[in-house]
């Protein structure tokens, strides 16, 4: 019984000692990691200042009048309620819902189209090629894209000038300045997670081909020997494979969706009138034209927060299908 419970205690005595040496490992660790943590604090400050701090700032100025320079006064809801009844505000929404919704459709399919086409050529080096041509235009600025658009939109622009060349100047519009063209022409043009025409941005088209890379070979053989062709094996196996590509590319074009306005303040700054106008632009025009940074804030927070929710059924609805 001695011997017992003397093994005991010294069983409980080691377990102490180990927690303690583990507590002290614990410690020692951040110890000997304060120089990292160091390095890691200014671009922590950089990232709390510059993005965290702006971003409680509009969430907290959304409910107060301020001009940007002179002390906020509280305003409640008033601003939200001005969003909401400003006769801008379904046009802004239509504009947006239209342009989303085109966007998506293109970034789910072409770039996912282009890259499976690419996988099925022979050569890895025609493979490497052919992606790279896919992929320099991200060098080209934005705004340089946006502009080229801008030109061959133009009343002498490359279109009208195309149309006139081959004895259809009958079709010829002022794309940008019709209400009944200006928003669609701005759709054509593609952005952000969607590239300008012909639709084949390298980002999405670099997230899909390794979607497609990781699908185990096995698996593909396996379909063949079922015979399956190339385009059951596309639909039934590799799709299936790749919802984790399709559900990210799905976020950021409505990220982009949402947010976007850099396209119709070059192009068009909302018109005619504000046929083109979009709550993004809105904001910025609230902000930087009218110096009403409390209604721009309200502004920016409403598009976050559907933008929040909007992810957050995204990523729900992609659980429930991986656990079923």
């Amino acid at each position: 019984m001695a011997r017992a419970s003397s093994s005991h205690t010294a069983a409980g005595a080691a377990a102490l000692s180990r927690g303690g040496a583990a507590r002290r490992t614990f410690g020692q660790r951040l110890l000997a990691g304060r120089l990292a943590y160091l390095f890691v604090l200014p671009a922590l400050a950089v990232v709390l200042l510059f993005s965290y701090y702006p971003a409680l700032s509009a969430l907290y100025h959304g409910f107060t009048h301020w001009d940007g320079t002179s002390p906020a006064t509280w305003a409640g809801l008033s601003n939200f309620q001005s969003f909401v009844n400003d006769p801008q505000f379904p046009t802004a929404v239509g504009n947006i819902v239209q342009m989303m919704a085109y966007w998506l459709v293109l970034a789910l399919t072409v770039p996912l189209v282009v890259a499976r086409l690419i996988l099925g050529i022979r050569s890895p080096r025609l493979q490497f090629i052919c992606r790279l041509c896919f992929i320099l235009p991200f060098v080209v600025p934005q705004v340089v894209t946006i502009l080229l658009w801008k030109f061959v939109y133009a009343d002498t622009g490359v279109l009208n000038e195309l149309l006139k060349a081959v004895h259809l100047a009958n079709l010829q519009q002022d794309w940008l300045g019709s209400p009944a063209f200006a928003v669609h022409s701005i759709m054509f043009m593609g952005g952000g997670v969607v590239a300008a025409f012909p639709y084949v941005d390298g980002f999405g088209l670099l997230i899909y081909t390794a979607g497609l890379q990781a699908i185990p070979g096995e698996v593909k053989e396996a379909a063949a020997v079922d015979g399956a062709g190339p385009l059951r094996t596309f639909f039934t196996v590799e799709l299936p494979q790749i919802k984790g590509q399709l559900r990210l590319i799905l976020v950021l074009t409505i990220i982009y969706g949402i947010q976007n306005y850099t396209q119709i303040l070059i192009m068009t700054q909302g018109g005619p009138g504000y046929v083109t106008t979009v709550p993004g632009l809105m904001m910025y025009q609230d902000a930087f034209s009218n110096q009403d940074f409390g209604q721009a804030s309200a502004i920016g927070t409403t598009l976050f927060l559907i933008i929040l929710a909007l992810t957050i059924i995204n990523l729900r609805v992609g659980r429930r299908s991986e656990a079923t």
